[in-house]
């Protein structure tokens, strides 16, 4: 089999058929735990258009990718994998990666957290010396 050779094929349908796999059988185990999920409710099996809803993409996603008869057709398919997830820079799909994205020290989280922890604990050490020094009596004018 020339697909198992150690040489890589330059032929682009041989590179397409991987994704073109990896869809269909995504689709398959939609469909069967669609099955498996009504049988499980004691309902009925899923009919041609319940099943086509388990599949992706859509029909309103890619109206181009369904013939007629809900077959499928595999040049638009892969052209609709190809923009959702090798196109470079899809519109809604952001993956930033490590070295372009500069990442937030996390020392500043500390700083924020090391702050708040001091106004408080000060806030509670004043609360706790106002209170004591009231209950002590020395804040009382002493007449002579």
């Amino acid at each position: 089999c020339h697909r198992l050779s150690d040489k890589p094929s330059s032929n682009e349908h041989d590179w397409r058929e991987l994704p073109i796999w990896l869809w269909m059988t995504h689709n398959d185990v939609n469909t069967r735990l669609l099955g498996e999920r009504m049988a499980q409710n004691n309902q009925p099996k899923p009919n041609q258009w319940e099943s086509q809803q388990a599949r992706w993409p859509s029909l309103y996603t890619c109206p181009n990718c369904w013939r007629e008869d809900k077959s499928w057709e595999e040049d638009e398919i892969f052209d609709h994998l190809h923009s959702m997830y090798w196109s470079g820079n899809p519109s809604y799909i952001k993956i930033p990666s490590e070295e372009n994205e500069p990442r937030k020290p996390v020392r500043s989280i500390w700083k924020v957290g090391g702050f708040l922890f001091c106004i408080i604990s000060l806030a509670a050490w004043f609360a706790r010396l106002s209170k004591a020094h009231h209950h002590s009596g020395r804040h009382k004018k002493v007449d002579h």
